[in-house]
């Protein structure tokens, strides 16, 4: 793996590739941004298109409620893990990956066994996965296109990407849902939900957009006083497996021209 070691040090230094043993005892291969782990991957042949991340078991909630073959936009490429899932599980679902990174396609290709998918299930002919280099705010605001599910899982490191979580960016994603679409977005936070202020600013801030904002907890494996959400938003689907009770929080609303503030004063 040294060239890919050398490519991340030399244009992400904050990024590192290493493999260890799971917590279910199983080898993985991490990818890791700012000391958080950004992606992973089984290693074992008969697991590479598994999930390990709890919070993305549970982006499949959504298909509690869209069709399973749904038309998917997964912001945040990264190694390809739900892509290779909903290909691998979900057989007549197509899904765009966006990623502003233009080498992220080709880091999943090399190191995460996204080649190995794209062989297996003839993917250069059926056209169920396609790779975009873009912006993601920048491609909301300016689509096309519409799609049954969108999926937010773009993060700098440990951080959210702000701009795709303001008001703004919010009625830019309902603008590509069709009209009983769902929007996913996966939010750090803490397992004491009072303490999770950018959850709650999030929902608040969804809940001018949707008629319905549900959010499911998806804490780590390991004892860490910190955990991710999962926040879905709808106008049409009020109940979702595995939800929590989070109806009258108190948050602000996340509007574009408060975006430095919202990075300043972010706590993870």
């Amino acid at each position: 793996m040294e060239e890919y070691e050398d490519y991340m040090e030399q244009d992400v230094p904050e990024t590192l590739l290493f493999e260890t043993e799971y917590f279910d005892g199983n080898p993985v291969r991490i990818y890791q941004v700012d000391d958080y782990w950004q992606s992973a991957s089984y290693i074992e042949e008969n697991m590479r298109f598994e999930l390990v991340f709890n919070y993305m078991k549970a982006f499949d909630r959504a298909f509690e409620h869209v069709r399973t073959d749904a038309d998917i936009l997964l912001i945040g490429g990264a190694g390809y893990s739900y892509p290779k899932h909903i290909i691998a599980h979900y057989p007549e679902a197509r899904i765009t990956v966006l990623d502003n990174d233009p080498q992220a396609e080709q880091a999943a290709r090399s190191y995460f066994f996204l080649d190995e998918l794209i062989e297996q299930y003839d993917l250069n002919n059926s056209r169920r996965l396609v790779s975009v280099t873009a912006d993601g705010r920048e491609y909301l605001d300016t689509t096309d296109r519409r799609y049954d599910l969108v999926i937010n899982d773009a993060f700098n490191g440990g951080t959210p990407v702000f701009d795709l979580c303001t008001l703004e960016a919010l009625q830019s994603a309902k603008q590509t849902l069709h009209e009983n679409g769902m929007l996913v977005v996966n939010v750090p936070g803490y397992r004491d939900t009072e303490e999770s202020y950018f959850l709650m600013d999030i929902s608040v801030t969804a809940k001018q957009v949707f008629e319905h904002v549900l959010i499911i907890p998806a804490p780590a494996v390991t004892d860490s006083e910190t955990c991710n959400y999962v926040m879905f938003a709808s106008d049409s689907c009020s109940r979702l497996s595995g939800m929590i009770a989070f109806d009258d929080v108190q948050g602000r609303i996340l509007y574009d021209k408060d975006l430095q503030k919202i990075e300043d004063t972010f706590v993870y």
